[in-house]
């Protein structure tokens, strides 16, 4: 992995700035759910003290049992036409279906309670599945008779059942009996028969004063080959209902009043004792999938806040583990956690609060949550309702959109800032150490020999002190090498004076008269000073080479020409050897020296027959490329060692074994080397494929004329 690659990895830790920011984000989260519980406890409170100060506002729902079949009418605005259909009533109103016998036919229903100035008027709508109508026929009752709707009232001890059938479509008048048996009509009572593709319709307006103490209904279903004595019924009383009427929760005038005075947002409901709504605004079901509606002020608080940063911050505050928000029934009977925690005085003994809290989860809302605080009222030391206190969790998101903006902005921007600072100076630091590399990879010349231009930084950094100290290591090295370069030389001048002055001294001593053992001494002296004078020639040879062959001049000439002469003058010295000689009839035109050309392939010949056993065979080939003439000599023999193929052109380097003959100082293959460098060719050293013997290869350009 490269050192740009790593800093870019380390730079991944930055990604810890955005995570703590939404660890931050979401410790502001709970202090914020904290504060907003608070808050609505303490509104919830504030009302819970109002109510308690004024116990008859509660008399309705501390004198009346619960009825399960009871009318719930949820509150609104604006007057509904009375025509019968349900085109104008609100989707969020919720629907009640009476179930379906086998001659019952299937009725729903809905409610709702209109509060104006000149009163509140309570509406429902019905909607019966009847196959087959039968309409009012005069003549059989003048009270009522085919398929009917009775209401059951109660205002105070008087209960009244009033009657509402008709011949036609249209208009219906409400009837009833009086104790006298005698027929009147209900003018404080409208209602409007309709009739739809699979039965009827039948919208009912009337005062609150009417049903406020109680409301029951039935429909009477009556078929055209039964009797009047047969006829089904269907509603949430019997025909023969004789007790109290159930109670409908219909919510009340004075306490909407109280709730008036406080703020719209949050939501605020009142609950009796049997979890019947009594006031409110807040706990109506939604359209569609029967859940809670958009609270007041959230449009207003949504329409504030958008984009990008919102969906993340909304996504990360997110909490799926909440439980999700509960349906609430048609009824207007609200069974949930914390409104009967409250009712029951179940409270936290650990922070001994005084109400009961919860926390739910909106599907259908992005900032996905509800809390509901539940505050009792206390009457007599009995909890005789609750307070519910509903704050959806936008209003305080909202407050913290644009600080989560921010923050996602600058860590972001922090975040891009250091990579790029990294990755710029991981560049920059990469390309110097890529630039000291290159420079300590060409710093050896092709021949061996130290360069002079070796890159010394200025930087007072670490890379800088090692670029000095590799340049202050090289420039030793170089002078070090310079001195070996030099020694042959050296010697070879040093030490002529000595084997002149040995020489001389044993041709005296030859012209004495010796015994056979100072024959003998003297025998050996001489054999060892042919072998110094040999050493000296060899490295006199090799230091004059090295000076003088810049002063050669070159010209094109026909390489293959100079190969053939030479290989054949080897070919009849050495007959024990077979030489195999490939393409050197054609022309290998190259840019040379004819003197250095026949000393570079002399000593590459003497190296192969040293090497080559007896019998073996010295290949020796031009090959002709585009642009490049390769000459090769190859020996069978020996193999070189690993590592070996580059040293052996240095100098003072011999692989050679064994004793005798003359010395060998590896300087053959070294002046090989020198000679190569000098043409522009480049030398090889390689073992055959067939691990049968080494091949040594001369790399020489063409000549630009024969390209």
């Amino acid at each position: 992995m490269s050192l740009r690659q790593q800093l870019l990895m380390v730079s991944l830790l930055l990604l810890s700035i955005p995570w703590a920011g939404c660890q931050f984000l979401r410790e502001i989260e709970q202090s914020l759910r904290e504060g907003r519980e608070n808050t609505a406890a303490a509104t919830g409170a504030a009302v819970a003290a109002v109510i308690t100060a004024n116990p008859d506002w509660l008399h309705r729902a501390t004198s009346t049992p619960a009825e399960p079949a009871s009318l719930f009418a949820f509150p609104g605005a604006g007057a509904i036409e009375l025509d019968g259909y349900d085109d104008e009533w609100p989707e969020t109103a919720p629907v009640v279906t009476l179930p379906a016998t086998d001659k019952a036919p299937k009725v729903t229903y809905k409610a709702r309670l209109i509060h104006a100035d000149q009163g509140s008027e309570l509406h429902i709508h019905y909607k019966v599945y009847d196959d087959e109508l039968i309409y009012h026929n005069p003549r059989v009752s003048w009270l009522g008779s085919g398929d009917r709707l009775v209401l059951a009232t109660q205002m105070g001890s008087q209960h009244r059942e009033v009657v509402l059938s008709t011949s036609v479509p249209g208009v219906l008048q409400a009837k009833y009996l009086n104790d006298a048996g005698g027929v009147f009509y209900e003018p404080r009572l409208q209602a409007y028969w309709q009739e739809f593709a699979s039965g009827y319709m039948v919208e009912l307006h009337l005062p609150v004063e009417l049903a406020v103490s109680g409301f029951g209904f039935y429909f009477i279903n009556q078929d055209r080959a039964a009797t009047a004595d047969s006829a089904v019924t269907t509603g949430n009383i019997e025909p023969d209902h004789r007790g109290p009427l159930p109670l409908p929760v219909i919510s009340d005038p004075v306490l909407n009043e109280i709730l008036a005075i406080f703020p719209e947002h949050p939501s605020i409901s009142i609950l009796d004792h049997q979890s019947r709504l009594l006031a409110g605004r807040a706990v109506y079901p939604a359209a569609g999938d029967n859940r809670y509606k958009t609270f007041p002020g959230y449009e207003s608080a949504k329409s504030q806040t958008s984009g990008l940063g919102k969906l993340f911050y909304r996504s990360i505050l997110r909490d799926d583990e909440l439980p999700a928000l509960p349906d609430i029934p048609a009824t207007g009977i609200i069974h949930r956690h914390e409104v009967q925690a409250a009712l029951r005085a179940n409270f936290s003994r650990l922070n001994h609060q005084q109400y009961a809290t919860q926390w739910y989860r909106q599907p259908a809302s992005n900032s996905g949550s509800l809390l509901a605080v539940a505050v009792p009222i206390m009457i007599a030391g009995e909890a005789k309702a609750v307070v519910l206190v509903e704050q959806d969790s936008e209003q305080y998101l909202s407050l913290t959109d644009d600080a989560f903006g921010d923050l996602l902005f600058y860590s972001l921007f922090t975040m891009l800032t250091c990579s790029a600072g990294l990755l710029l100076y991981a560049s920059a630091l990469s390309f110097r150490i890529r630039r000291l590399s290159r420079a300590a990879r060409e710093i050896i010349h092709a021949d061996g020999r130290l360069r002079d231009n070796f890159p010394r930084s200025g930087a007072k950094d670490e890379i800088g002190d090692l670029t000095r100290s590799y340049g202050e290591l090289l420039s030793q090295l170089r002078g070090y090498t310079e001195y070996l370069r030099t020694l042959s030389g050296k010697l070879s001048h040093e030490l002529r004076t000595p084997i002149a002055v040995v020489a001389s001294s044993l041709e005296n001593l030859e012209e004495v008269q010796c015994t056979p053992i100072e024959e003998d001494y003297l025998k050996r002296a001489r054999d060892g000073l042919n072998r110094l004078r040999h050493i000296l020639t060899a490295m006199t040879e090799a230091s004059n080479l090295a000076e003088s062959i810049e002063k050669n001049p070159t010209s094109p000439l026909d390489l293959a020409i100079i190969v053939r002469e030479l290989t054949h003058v080897h070919a009849s010295l050495n007959p024990a050897t077979h030489y195999l000689n490939h393409d050197l009839d054609s022309t290998a035109m190259i840019n040379g020296n004819a003197d250095l050309l026949q000393q570079l392939l002399d000593k590459l010949l003497d190296n192969a027959v040293d090497f080559c056993p007896v019998g073996g065979a010295i290949v020796v080939s031009i090959n002709r490329a585009e642009a490049f003439i390769t000459l090769e000599v190859c020996n069978d023999g020996p193999l070189l060692p690993s590592g070996m193929e580059r040293q052996i052109f240095d100098s003072m380097v011999s692989m050679r074994a064994g004793s005798g003959g003359p010395p060998h100082l590896g300087l053959g293959l070294h002046i090989v080397q020198l000679i190569a460098t000098f043409l522009n060719a480049t030398v090889q050293a390689i073992n055959r494929s067939d691990k049968s013997g080494v091949c040594f290869r001369i790399i020489f350009p063409r000549t630009p004329s024969t390209y």
